[in-house]
């Protein structure tokens, strides 16, 4: 457990004016674990007489999370609608989209992911073996002595088996000390619900060129699908092939909105998946995340086509 969450939040305090609008701002196309440690973070910042406004400046990709949002009650605005000039900006799980053009600033970085974070940003906690966003904001309720209400437990919860998969991957001692907590504070069988059924009928489509179009290198295989789908559904098919016994890595390819996403999984120490990222976006895009899983993004009029992205896969693992 860190010793320095209290402090940490205290620094975070000071950072902010009250005078000027604050936003609490997940990546681009935010996820559950996203949405968990933005609602975390609002209520805790709110129990100090601090009021913020979630926002994302994509799009709500996922069914079950935009449920989640409806029956929780969690406010969250598109970045146009109510960020104001001159905004501070907290970011949660990872970068956002914002240009030297936008009159924001961004004071504050949590996250749990190895990215390339601004060296100006004088606020960072960045925990990158935890598994969970939403365990950093849980870790932050519990050095402030600060009780969680059941509908945060049960966000945070959410969070937290999103990204691990169910307490299945990528899960650190704090980890497992939060989700044991908020297991007993929250909705466990609503969180749960809610992220096992994120697939609609429409979705097997995907699933159906996945199968016909995969690739497979030895224990590696890499499959690139020309429908347009998620980001969520992108990282369920990810899941799905790295299920096979055989396979310890797996490389999905989507196109949606001008650029190209890869999602990358892996089960075997000696290719983490945020170093197999960075070389294989290299002088083309971005990516980052962790060992166990990353993601990538390339800009559509960069993208060197599918045969040089598994090319340069490939030449990283053999």
């Amino acid at each position: 457990m860190s010793k320095l969450a209290g402090k940490r939040l205290s620094n975070l305090i000071k950072e902010l004016r009250t005078d000027r609008q604050i936003c609490i701002m997940t990546h681009d196309f935010p996820d559950h674990d996203a949405v968990a440690a933005a609602f975390g973070l609002q209520y805790l910042l709110q129990s100090v007489g601090i009021e913020t406004h979630i926002v994302y400046k994509g799009m709500l990709q996922s069914p079950s999370l935009e449920h989640a949002i409806l029956l929780l009650n969690i406010s969250i605005y598109h970045y146009d609608d109510v960020v104001e000039g001159g905004a501070q900006i907290i970011t949660v799980d990872g970068l956002p989209s914002i240009s030297e053009d936008d009159d924001v600033k961004i004071c504050a970085i949590i996250d749990h992911h190895k990215f390339s974070h601004p060296e100006y940003v004088t606020y960072k906690d960045i925990r990158a073996s935890y598994g969970s966003c939403a365990t950093i904001v849980w870790d932050y309720f519990r050095d402030s002595k600060t009780n969680v209400p059941q509908s945060i437990a049960t966000v945070l919860l959410m969070g937290i088996m999103m990204d691990t998969m169910f307490m299945t991957r990528g899960v650190s001692q704090t980890d497992l000390r939060a989700y044991s907590e908020l297991f007993y504070l929250g909705d466990w069988a609503l969180a749960s619900r809610l992220l096992r059924n994120s697939l609609s009928i429409d979705n097997l489509s995907v699933f159906q060129e996945a199968l016909k179009k995969y690739r497979r290198h030895n224990q590696l295989i890499f499959v690139s699908i020309s429908i347009e789908c998620s980001v969520e559904v992108q990282a369920l098919l990810a899941d799905f092939f790295l299920g096979l016994r055989e396979i310890t890595i797996v490389a999905v390819v989507i196109r949606h909105s001008g650029t190209i996403r890869i999602s990358l999984r892996s089960e075997d120490k000696s290719y983490p998946c945020d170093q197999l990222i960075r070389k294989v976006v290299e002088d083309i895009g971005q990516g980052g995340g962790h060992a166990h899983m990353a993601g990538g993004q390339i800009p559509d009029n960069e993208y060197p086509g599918d045969a040089e992205i598994e090319k340069r896969l490939c030449e990283g693992v053999f």
